[in-house]
């Protein structure tokens, strides 16, 4: 009876190593996959403000170019926080990305 006790002992600290490992792994690939889309998300947000930018430089680049009457940065309005675009689960404002 108590050898039985044992080997039952034994096979349950087994099972529960097998399910830890089983969780731990499981646990880690999904962290993995979910930090490498925010990752990959991140990258095109910033991507596409550096984009931004860079078409504001080259706007006010040729409004002094041509001489012509543009306004200056402090003129143009504020970026509204409405101005709010999602990209598959995430959500982006770009009033608080342009701040």
């Amino acid at each position: 009876m108590i050898t039985d006790a044992s080997d039952n002992a034994e096979k349950l600290e087994q099972m529960r190593l097998t399910v830890d490992e089983k969780m731990h792994n499981t646990l880690e690939q999904r962290l993995g996959a979910s930090f490498k889309v925010v990752s990959e998300q991140l990258e095109q947000v910033f991507r596409g403000v550096g984009e931004m930018q860079s078409t504001a430089r080259g706007s006010f680049q040729l409004c002094n170019f041509r001489t012509i009457s543009c306004p200056s940065v402090l003129e143009l309005p504020a970026p509204s926080p409405a101005r709010v675009f999602t990209n598959g689960s995430a959500k982006f404002d770009l009033g608080k990305l342009a701040r």
